[in-house]
């Protein structure tokens, strides 16, 4: 866990990785999801290009986008309810596990804090500008 003691490798680089990897990873539900509102039958209009021109256009827009609202057959309104009650909650539990497995606690937390006072205790006071370091701690 210690970037020093990984032959090389550095520890907020993989990290970096690994977050990115997530990120794009994260885009194939999202895109599926979004695709889903094409299969459940939803009709739009673009309001703005439809309203182009138009006098009283903020009007011409508000209407044209509770018409939107008003076209959407029901087979979109279950699928956007069905997203809200299943999808969404489902992402809000993998998070909500994901940051409890998270926190480094107890015995492994000690050991790693007491590696990194020693491996780091000189760039610390150099980047503080003090000239004693033996009573700072890391956290």
């Amino acid at each position: 866990e210690d970037c020093h003691q990984e032959g090389g490798r550095r520890r907020e680089a993989i990290h970096a990785g690994v977050i990115k990897c997530f990120e794009e990873q994260g885009r194939v539900p999202a895109s599926i999801l979004f695709l889903g509102l094409g299969w459940a039958g939803l009709q739009a209009t673009n309001c703005e290009l439809a309203c182009e021109g138009a006098t009283g256009a903020d009007d011409c827009r508000k209407a044209c986008s509770a018409q939107n609202v008003a076209a959407q057959p029901e087979s979109v309104r279950a699928y956007i309810r069905a997203v809200l009650t299943f999808v969404v909650p489902a992402f809000g539990l993998l998070c909500a596990l994901h940051i409890r497995m998270f926190p480094v606690k107890g015995d492994r937390l000690k050991e790693l804090q007491e590696r990194q006072a020693v491996v780091f205790k000189g760039v610390r006071c150099e980047a503080w500008a003090v000239t004693d370091c033996s009573h700072h701690d890391l956290a």
